[in-house]
């Protein structure tokens, strides 16, 4: 099974929560530490120009999918992503202003250690995580696929 992080944070976040690290490599290297064996990526507007996935071969390292947040471009293509189904995620931490919001269904879950959300995989359920500066979330996040 993989276990992972979902949009790479596992180091301190001095360039924001949700941008690409710019010590990206340290990342996979905190893997091993915390059980997980793949992370998530983040590609941003503020980052697409600098960010690894597009100018650094990347090819080695367990990234299982991309997270384009606020972004729709065609250079992000995932084939797996056409048998994915369902995706799910666990908070793993309680941070009522750091949960998830999905877009198209004008919702927002707040943070609560053990909640489980379960959605289809489509861009019906766009989402995003809600950044809250003064406390961590952490999340694990998986998908169901069919082949």
């Amino acid at each position: 099974m993989k276990i992972g992080i979902i949009q790479g944070r596992l180091s301190r976040p001095i360039e924001g929560f949700q941008e690409c690290p710019v010590n990206w490599q340290q990342e996979f290297s905190l893997l091993p530490e915390l059980n997980l064996n793949h992370i998530e990526w983040i590609v941003t507007k503020k980052s697409f120009g600098t960010n690894p996935i597009f100018t650094d071969d990347v090819s080695r390292y367990p990234i299982s999918s991309i997270c384009a947040d606020n972004l729709v471009d065609e250079r992000i293509i995932d084939k797996e992503y056409l048998y994915r189904h369902l995706v799910w995620m666990t908070f793993l931490t309680d941070n009522p202003d750091g949960g998830t919001e999905f877009i198209y269904q004008d919702k927002y879950i707040p943070a609560e250690k053990g909640k489980t959300l379960i959605w289809p995989s489509d861009w019906t359920h766009t989402h995003r995580g809600k950044v809250d500066t003064t406390k961590e979330k952490m999340i694990i996040t998986g998908w169901i696929d069919l082949k």
